[in-house]
């Protein structure tokens, strides 16, 4: 995407248009200086206007699709110029077309300076705050006035995006081509979300890019919720699936795809489907599906999804809450599974219910049976709205006094609780929905709502996964996975959201814990800056294979922003960009009473231990190795060839033990420094590892899985990634956390859970190497329904934890050494 400028100066009018080849026009935004100046017609190829006044420039903003290669024809009259994009990406040009008697001004589009003075880096602010905004109006040199008179006001975004509560007017000078803006603004005393837009009265056109968007946290604003007593619900939709209902039917006969791995996506294992099995590919099984249009009469207010099924048919299938209306696509608003084992009496029925907030008065829920393929079982559906809120069960539960909650493994937080995406129509010719920040205080009060109606009181999630993160930061070089709205047309979020601190505020308030993830398998700019200056240092900042080969070209990584174990742990570069990014994490946040322990996430994606004993063969740990043993440096001294301290360690089982005793060591003990940064900000808190996917096979030359059929100690697969549990918890000091990993129903026995997490020796084993908690994630499929622009993940979780309707299920994989268990995986389970 870009942005071009394009003017033209001189005191002619100017009759003339753009057309685009090998490329698309997303949008334009005219900046004619006269009322009488109109745009005769605009499309996805071309633009045209007419300019009946003289003595004045004209000017247009194009936001244009395409590569290099594109050509803009820029017309006036019967003249014309053709320049290419890749022409525009250095700077302004002026182009002279050949009887024209000015010239053309264009190039690519500089974006407006947004600086704020205070929070510049969060747009999170309390009540009554004084913001002091500097803003830089850049527009093109063809703008030939000293200065532009503005209006400033201040919008209520939550309430109505057009209610103004406060204005004001003011003068901007120009200073080399940009009008300089400089403004103290005293914030809204209430919470909520809340826009400053700037307006000027000299265009025919408002100036709506630029906008700021940004969020007022009251510390002490108590949040409606009542007991279970005093709560009400009313009936709001009622279907008997045993009758026909034409005017609720959205689908009765559709079909879906499931996706695996070899088609998109395979959550959990990370194998191809089922076809190394032998089986059938799950890319190729098709399943059946229906769905019904539901009656809303309040969006935005809590409701409960009351499905009742019978009890004596086995049925494995997934519930899909998605929504149509207003958007350019279908949105999924809830994915939940419902797994039954067909034990029940004929006659009788179990229901499962689901808590959401609907965003449109004519929701969708649709039924995918996953195990047969056949229709769903469903007897009638009551949809009911929480009159007064949820119910607030803080004291009913929990008795134990642990910390539990729900484990997200992205942190899609609008998708998962229903936060309402905001519209970019600027353009006329396309429109998307966007993460802003309203979205995600939606999602964050409903996620402290959701905790506390379910008596739990934390929430687990990554602030770094996918290359993409949760907050700003000057070591992370983000992508926009989780915040599309700084890709808004009106530019209302210049900067990245700082959504840990709405997080942190929310929870601060209302008495919750939060346990941030750090998922380290995406690059990180310092460390490819370092390779970059200094390329010789690749032996041994990249991980490299006993064999010689790098790890980047090796392994299998998946795209986007996720990379892959290509790092070396043990190398100072590396070290020293994680303990900035912990540093300041830290730093930032450390005050805030709801942050917990910091969990770094241990898997076989991650490149914060090795992908196996095979791997970590680089000059600089060879080197350090052989330093400290020279008796196994193959030559004289620590010299001896790379090749024979490689064959040294694989050819005597004293140097193996030694190297993977070493390399284990050393990474405890750098762990035990970013430990000491965690503890510092707060007595009670610890770095913690969790243990997710580490016995999977994905990134490693041994399947760990059929190493423990084998009867390998886990200790010996741990201890070759050098993630020893039992090291890291003696030398660095950390918490342990063990994984819990709950495949899809009825792939194995009931009490079969996953070879790791049930078995009594792994269980003891982490008990025995400080284990004090455990973290349950399940296996996950996609289902692609064609013509339904959603996909719809199979949550197939065979047992539950504690819920509010059956306390009594508290945990069923809980040892009483736990003190933290949270669950979850894809969705925010629910029972």
């Amino acid at each position: 995407m870009l942005d071009i400028e394009w003017g033209k100066g001189g005191g002619s009018d100017w009759d003339g248009g753009i057309s685009v080849h090998g490329g698309t026009l997303v949008s334009a935004e005219p900046l004619l200086l006269n009322k009488e100046d109109s745009i005769e017609s605009i499309t996805s190829e071309s633009i045209t206007w007419k300019s009946l006044v003289s003595g004045a420039s004209d000017a247009i903003v194009l936001r244009l699709e395409g590569d290099e290669r594109t050509l803009l024809r820029f017309r006036r009259g019967t003249e014309h110029v053709d320049i290419r994009i890749s022409e525009l990406l250095d700077g302004p040009e002026r182009y002279s077309l050949p009887e024209s008697q000015g010239l053309i001004d264009a190039r690519r589009s500089r974006s407006s300076v947004f600086e704020l003075k205070k929070n510049v880096e969060r747009y999170v602010f309390s009540p009554g705050e004084t913001l002091r905004l500097q803003l830089g109006v850049d527009l093109l040199p063809a703008y030939s006035r000293e200065t532009i008179k503005y209006e400033l006001c201040i919008t209520d975004d939550l309430a109505d995006d057009s209610n103004y509560r406060e204005c004001r007017m003011g003068i901007a000078n120009r200073i080399d081509e940009v009008f300089s803006i400089d403004e103290s603004v005293a914030l809204p005393v209430e919470e909520g979300v809340y826009s400053l837009r700037l307006t000027s009265s000299e265009f025919p056109v408002e100036l709506s890019q630029y906008r700021l968007q940004f969020v007022v946290i009251d510390p002490y604003k108590q949040v409606e919720s009542m007991d279970n007593a005093g709560s009400r619900t009313r009936v709001v939709d009622y279907i008997d699936a045993s009758k026909a209902h034409p005017e609720s039917v959205f689908r009765d006969d559709g079909e879906s795809v499931v996706k695996s791995s070899g088609g998109v996506t395979y959550r959990g294992s990370g194998t191809d489907g089922e076809s190394s099995r032998g089986r059938k590919s799950l890319s190729e099984v098709r399943t059946s599906w229906f769905a019904y249009r539901l009656k809303v009469d309040a969006p935005g207010k809590p409701h409960r999804l009351e499905i009742t099924y019978p009890a004596d048919v086995r049925m494995r299938y997934v519930v899909s809450l998605f929504e149509d209306e207003k958007y350019t696509r279908s949105e999924n608003l809830v994915d939940q599974g419902i797994v039954s084992d067909g034990g029940g009496k004929p006659g009788d029925v179990r229901t499962k219910e689901i808590i959401f907030w609907p965003r449109t008065h004519g929701p969708a829920v649709a039924f995918v049976n996953a195990l047969t393929g056949s229709r769903a079982s469903v007897v009638d559906i009551t949809l009911k709205e929480y009159t007064d809120g949820l119910p607030d069960n803080s004291d009913k539960y929990n008795k134990e006094e642990i910390t539990i909650g729900p484990y997200f493994e992205e942190s899609h937080l609008p998708r998962h609780l229903g936060g309402a995406p905001s519209l970019d129509n600027s353009s006329g010719l396309s429109s998307g929905s966007y993460t802003d920040w309203t979205a995600y205080y939606e999602a964050v009060t409903r996620l402290a709502q959701m905790l506390k109606y379910r008596g739990e009181n934390a929430a687990m999630f990554p602030v770094l996964t996918y290359g993409a993160s949760l907050y700003p930061s000057e070591y992370i070089d983000s992508s926009d996975r989780y915040d599309t709205g700084i890709n808004y047309r009106d530019g209302r979020h210049p900067q990245q959201k700082d959504i840990v601190e709405l997080i942190l505020r929310v929870f601060d308030r209302d008495g919750l814990r939060f346990i941030p993830v750090f998922a380290f398998y995406s690059r990180l700019p310092g460390v490819e800056a370092h390779l970059e200056k200094h390329p010789s240092d690749s032996d041994g900042v990249l991980m490299r294979h006993r064999n010689g080969e790098y790890a980047h070209r090796a392994l299998r990584f998946a795209g986007g922003g996720e990379f892959g174990p290509a790092y070396n742990p043990l190398h100072p570069v590396v070290q020293g960009e994680l303990t900035k990014i912990i540093n300041e994490f830290v730093d930032r946040y450390g005050e805030h009473d709801s942050l917990t322990d910091i969990a770094i996430q241990i898997n076989t994606t991650g490149w914060t231990q090795y992908p196996g004993l095979d791997w970590g063969y680089d000059a600089y740990s060879l080197t350090a190795f052989t330093g400290e043993f020279p008796e196994y440096a193959g030559g004289t001294g620590s010299h001896g060839s790379r090749a024979n301290i490689v064959d040294n360690i694989f050819s005597d089982e004293g140097a193996r033990e030694t190297w993977v005793r070493w390399r284990g060591i050393r990474v405890a003990e750098f762990y035990r420094e970013l430990n000491d940064i965690v503890g510092n900000a707060g007595a009670d808190r610890k770095l913690v590892a969790a243990y997710m996917n580490i016995f999977s096979s994905r990134y490693t030359d041994i399947r760990p899985r059929q190493a423990l059929k084998k009867s390998i100690p886990p200790e010996r697969i741990l201890a070759e990634k050098a993630v020893s549990p039992s090291i890291l918890n003696e030398l660095a000091g950390m918490r342990i956390w063990r994984p819990i990993r709950v495949p899809y129903a009825f792939t194995r026995k009931p009490d079969n859970i996953a070879l790791f997490s049930v078995q009594k020796d792994i269980e003891e084993f982490f008990i025995r190497a400080g284990s004090d908690g455990a973290v349950e994630f399940n296996d996950y499929f996609e289902s692609k329904a064609p013509g339904i622009s959603s996909n719809w993940w199979w949550d197939m979780r065979y047992k539950t934890v504690a819920t509010v309707q059956h306390p009594e299920m508290y945990m069923k994989f809980k040892l009483p050494e736990d003190r933290v268990y949270m669950y979850g995986g894809w969705q925010f389970l629910q029972h």
